[in-house]
């Protein structure tokens, strides 16, 4: 049985820590709409977490008599759910799956909902602890922080996916387009037609080629880029029919060279020059085809 004095002493501890924890509680001063939680803000949710945990351990080590058991129960019962609130909120910045903000969210409500029910058990006494209003402030605006950052989520899910397609239908006309561009040198093809007098077969293995090229050139066309992707659809467009001009070129001076009969030297000036316009138009190509290259693995991955 505890004496006057006793009673006493744990009135004033009593009353000391609801003084304490109701004043931290009151003192913290948040937006309704908060887009990060770093600096000044997350500086006082730390001190006023640190200052709760510090009234607790104070009111832990205390032993007060029977009179006081479901207060000091209530009292630490409280404390305990009122410090997870305020280590649940300064854990946001680090969760970013919905599975984790989902988690949180529900956390939020039912250490809210505890601390305000055991601190409600404190209101008939002459300690009364309050779950105030700037801590439901902090809460709303925790629970609004994590609601914008599921919606951002969805957002770049979205996204992500528009640019995956994007990947995916210029992929599949670039790799046509690749399979052929690696026969790009013709020139074995030219010797062996200018051994063997098969000119009429290499220009057939043109005109193949040129079919299956312009098929990719349209193809390629009405590709769109989503807005959150380079548009490479007008470059990979430019390579393809910049591919179809050299293909013709060399066509022409393959062309002119099995229609010339005995070539003077007139003849062989004319054809270094149909080569030379169709070998630059190549470089061109080369040239093309490395920038998109490089271009297009930095949008791959992206998505990886």
């Amino acid at each position: 049985m505890g004496t006057k004095t006793s009673y006493s002493k744990y009135d004033t501890v009593f009353s000391n820590t609801v003084a304490s924890v109701n004043k931290i509680n009151s003192s913290i001063s948040i937006a309704e709409n908060i887009t990060s939680i770093d600096g000044t803000l997350k500086t006082q949710l730390e001190n006023a977490r640190d200052s709760l945990i510090s009234e607790k351990n104070i009111l832990k080590n205390q032993n007060p008599p029977s009179k006081y058991n479901d207060l000091y129960t209530n009292m630490l019962t409280g404390l305990e759910f009122n410090i997870k609130i305020y280590k649940e909120v300064l854990l946001l910045p680090n969760l970013n799956d919905d599975n984790s903000l989902q988690d949180s969210l529900e956390n939020l409500n039912d250490y809210a909902n505890n601390c305000t029910k055991y601190y409600s058990f404190t209101d008939d006494s002459s300690f009364n602890l309050v779950f105030p209003e700037e801590i439901h402030t902090m809460i709303k605006s925790a629970q609004k922080y994590i609601l914008d950052k599921r919606a951002l989520n969805d957002k770049l899910l979205l996204e992500n996916s528009a640019k995956e397609k994007y990947v995916f239908e210029l992929d599949s006309v670039y790799s046509k387009f690749i399979a052929i561009f690696q026969t790009r040198n013709k020139l074995q093809l030219l010797e062996t037609a200018r051994t063997e007098n098969s000119y009429e077969e290499l220009l057939t293995t043109f005109d193949k080629e040129l079919i299956t090229i312009n098929d990719l050139l349209f193809d390629v066309k009405p590709i769109i880029a989503p807005s959150n992707s380079e548009d490479l659809t007008d470059d990979l467009h430019q390579l393809i029919y910049d591919y179809i001009i050299y293909i013709q070129y060399f066509k022409h001076a393959v062309s002119f060279e099995m229609n010339s009969g005995m070539i003077d030297n007139t003849v062989e000036d004319q054809l270094n020059q149909l080569y030379d316009l169709a070998n630059s138009e190549l470089t061109k190509c080369e040239n093309e085809y490395k920038s998109f290259e490089s271009k297009f693995k930095v949008i791959k991955s992206e998505i990886n």
